[in-house]
């Protein structure tokens, strides 16, 4: 069976980026930092093009946007997080859509890995 860590945290980055290779990705805001969706260091990650980005909580369980540039790429610089005082736009939203990420990856978690 398949088997992986719950936490994306403890996972390094696979993607070729020259910020993170090889290394656990801590900080989606790092500068220069070019992961792709499909990394294993991204946590559970819910393509919103409604948004023209995509969400994903990061591990303080805070709901992130960040916007897509194109080809699984991320423009780290503009990513907002819901505990930002920035005018966050999905704000109102935020607890369900938390709720909702959460229990995805709990489900996932149990499923792919036998608990």
């Amino acid at each position: 069976m398949y088997q992986r860590s719950h936490n994306s945290n403890q996972h390094a980055c696979n993607c070729g980026c020259l910020v993170h290779a090889g290394k656990p990705r801590l900080f989606f805001t790092d500068p220069g930092c070019d992961c792709i969706i499909s990394c294993a260091s991204q946590p559970l990650t819910v393509h919103a093009p409604q948004t023209g980005g995509a969400l994903f909580l990061d591990r303080k369980r805070r709901l992130w946007h960040i916007p897509g540039l194109g080809s699984g790429r991320w423009d780290g610089n503009s990513a907002i997080h819901s505990d930002a005082d920035n005018g966050y736009q999905l704000i109102d939203a935020e607890p369900e859509l938390a709720d909702l990420l959460l229990a995805a990856d709990d489900a996932l978690a149990a499923l792919l890995c036998g608990h």
